[in-house]
C-alpha cells in the first residue's frame, strides 16, 4: 500500500514519530496490527520499527541493531497498558528515551527507566520542529504568554 492512500491522521503520526526518532525516509508495512514503518540508519545500524493502528495511535516501537532483533529496546501498548524492556545496549535504550519524550509520551515510570536528565529534554524540545510538538508542549508554551 503506498503512503499517498493511507489516512491523513495516519500520516501525519508517521510523520511525527519518525521526526521525533529522527528518521528522515522509512519503508512502509502494513499487517494486521495496523500501519508501521521500519527504517535502518546506515551510519549507527539503528532500526526502528514502529506501528500504528488505523486510529493513527501506535502501539509498538522498537529500536535496535539490525543484527538481532532481540538486543532491542521496545515499548509497546499491550492489555491496557504500557511496557518496556531494556536494551542489553545502552544506545538503543537512549534513542527510545529521547525519541519517547519528544513525541510527548508521559508514562513516567517507562521514561524514568530510560533515564533522561533535565538538561538533556530540554535540548530534545529546542530541536524539535514545533510542527511536531505533543499538545502539552504546546499547552505549557501558551499558558507562559
Amino acid at each position: 500500500m503506498e503512503f499517498e492512500s493511507l489516512s491523513e491522521d495516519i500520516k501525519r503520526e508517521a510523520r511525527r514519530v519518525a521526526a521525533a526518532f529522527g528518521v528522515e525516509n522509512w519503508a512502509i508495512s502494513i499487517e494486521h496490527h495496523g500501519f508501521g514503518f521500519e527504517h535502518q540508519n546506515e551510519t549507527s545500524n539503528l532500526c526502528h520499527y514502529v506501528r500504528i493502528r488505523e486510529d493513527g495511535v501506535w502501539i509498538f516501537i522498537l529500536i535496535s541493531d539490525s543484527e538481532t532483533y532481540s538486543n532491542g529496546c521496545r515499548v509497546s501498548w499491550h492489555m491496557d497498558q504500557w511496557l518496556c524492556t531494556l536494551a542489553n545496549v545502552p544506545v538503543h535504550n537512549e534513542v527510545m528515551g529521547r525519541g519517547l519524550y519528544r513525541l510527548g509520551f508521559d508514562n513516567e515510570a517507562i521514561l524514568s527507566q530510560l533515564s533522561l536528565t533535565a538538561h538533556e529534554k530540554l535540548e530534545l524540545r529546542l530541536s524539535t520542529p514545533r510542527e511536531f510538538w505533543p499538545n502539552q508542549w504546546q499547552d505549557k508554551e501558551a499558558a507562559n504568554y
